[in-house]
Formats: structure tokens, sequence, C-alpha cells
């Protein structure tokens, strides 16, 4: 075999699929290679750079603290030459939308700014945005009625077809009116100091669901409880005062909109954070729209 000294298009891509999937062979698998081509792939590309850029673990592999810095620049180059790719054929053929699958909750609060910057990067390359439960999801993957689907967390059992690559963490933090009698605590608040307040949960995308291990619905410390499935009702009510939440900071606006302020505090306990993720088909790299923004999220959310 002879040596390889620089760097292909085809090392950034199994470089960053088995960065996505976190095993060689699940990596291989998903751009339809063997295990031996994938693991020939990365050992050139560690050699070229002169860096290892995973760790060899006993159920797979994660990135080393080079191959982290590494990834948000392979990231842009293949994106860079997929859009000059888009850019030159825009004139021969229309590019077929990528479908993405969003809850109602991420579509406002989520994709507007991502979506902005999508576009402006890939003018020429169709989005359509399809409004799912979360819990649809999977199914219209199966189904291919869409493409990729970006959800609040995943199940604990996702389906082996079915593969889930985290984009961010949000810490949940304690949501309240700036007239609130908390709201001016000098101190880092605990949930014991906050258990007589009307505790306001927001029944979307499982969020309610992430406050369990420290509230249930059988036995609560929180004596007041009420529930909605309306974000924009829980800022609203909170903002004059009625109650307390407990949220995600990427879902946190100063304002609600009639003009009243929603500001966020610390807790001290260790409330679980939110994961955002995207999620995919294994074993499929799909169209080349959906491969172009996958690679952008991915890229724009990480880095």
């Amino acid at each position: 075999m002879s040596k390889e000294t620089e760097i292909s298009m085809r090392h950034l891509r199994y470089f960053l699929a088995a960065a996505e999937a976190g095993r060689f062979s699940q990596a291989a698998e998903n751009v339809n290679v063997s295990q031996s081509a994938m693991t020939v792939a990365i050992q050139q590309l560690e050699d070229i750079l002169g860096s290892k850029l995973f760790e060899r673990e006993r159920h797979g592999v994660r990135l080393t603290v080079e191959g982290q810095r590494f990834e948000g620049h392979a990231r842009g180059i293949v994106l860079s030459l997929r859009q000059a790719l888009v850019e030159l054929r825009r004139t021969e053929t229309q590019a077929d939308p990528v479908r993405v699958g969003v809850t109602a909750l991420m579509l406002g609060y989520f994709m507007p700014d991502y979506l902005t910057r999508y576009v402006r990067s890939f003018p020429y390359q169709p989005i359509d945005l399809v409004e799912l439960d979360r819990n649809e999801m999977v199914s219209a993957l199966r189904q291919r009625r869409i493409d990729l689907a970006i959800t609040l967390g995943a199940d604990e059992a996702l389906p082996n077809d079915i593969v889930y690559t985290e984009l961010f963490s949000s810490k949940q933090q304690l949501w309240m009116s700036p007239l609130h009698s908390l709201a001016a605590s000098k101190t880092i608040l605990g949930l014991e100091e906050i258990a007589s307040q009307l505790l306001i949960v927001l029944k979307s995308d499982g969020l309610d669901d992430s406050l369990k291990t420290f509230i249930s619905d059988e036995s609560s410390m929180f004596s007041l409880r009420f529930n909605t499935s309306s974000l924009e009702g829980l800022r609203s009510m909170i903002s004059r005062g009625f109650g307390i939440s407990i949220l995600p900071d990427f879902l946190h606006r100063n304002y609600t909109l009639d003009g009243k302020r929603v500001v966020i505090r610390r807790l001290a306990d260790s409330i679980p954070a939110v994961n955002v993720g995207l999620l995919s088909r294994a074993s499929d790299e799909g169209t080349e729209s959906s491969r172009m923004f996958k690679q952008f999220i991915i890229s724009v959310c990480k880095h």
C-alpha cells in the first residue's frame, strides 16, 4: 500500500462519519465501505496530520482534543466544496429539497436562526420543513417522508436503523418575573427554597419528563403545579408573577410578546441538561441535499 501524503475528501468524509457514529464499524456501514477501508483511511489521516484523532476504547472511539479541533476544519472544508458544487450545478438541474422534521416548539425557538444562516450560505438549495410530533419522527424517517429530524433529546432505545447525533446541550435554569420575591436573592437557589411556589411545567417535546428526577405526578415537593403546552402562555404567566418554571436556556427570551420581562436564575441543584439532536437513517448517506444540511447543522451547532 502506497503511503498517502495528501488529505483527500475521502479522508475527511470517513473521519466525519466516524466522529458522528462513535464506532468505525457503524461509520463504515453508514458510508457503504468495509471497516478495514475505514480504519486504513483514518490511520492515513492521522499519519498525514501527525496527530492522534481518536481514542480507541472498548466499545468504540471518541475524538481526542486534536480530533475535536480538526473536526470543525473538516466540516468547513466539506461544506465549502458542497456549496461550490451546488452553485456550479444550479443552472443544470434543480436540486431536490432536503426534508427536515421538526416539532412546533423547535420550529419556533430553534429553526429560525439556523434556517436563515443555511439559506444565506446555500441560496440555491431548497429545504422543506415538516412539522411533526416528537413521537412521529422515527416512523417518518423509516417511511422516508423526511430525510432528517431535529429533536429535543432522544428516546433511550432508538431502533438500530436510526442514528442520533447530539448537536448541543442546554442547561436548565429557573425562570421568573424580575418582580418575583426570589428574583432579588443574592444566593443560588435550591429546589427546597422554591418548593412553595407555583411551578408551571411545559408539557412539550418531553421537557416535562426531564424534570421527573425531582418532580413526579404522584408525590412532589412542589405543592402547586400548573401544566401547559403553550410556551408563550407559560412566559406570560411567569412575567406577571403567577409562577416560576424550570426550562432550558435556549428557549429563553428576555421579553414576552407584550413586552413583559422574564429573567433566569441559576439553580444549586444539578438538574440534567436538555440535549438537542439530529435523527437520521443509518446505512443511508441520503441525498446531496440532506448530506449538506446535516454537515451544516452539526458544524454551526458544535463550533
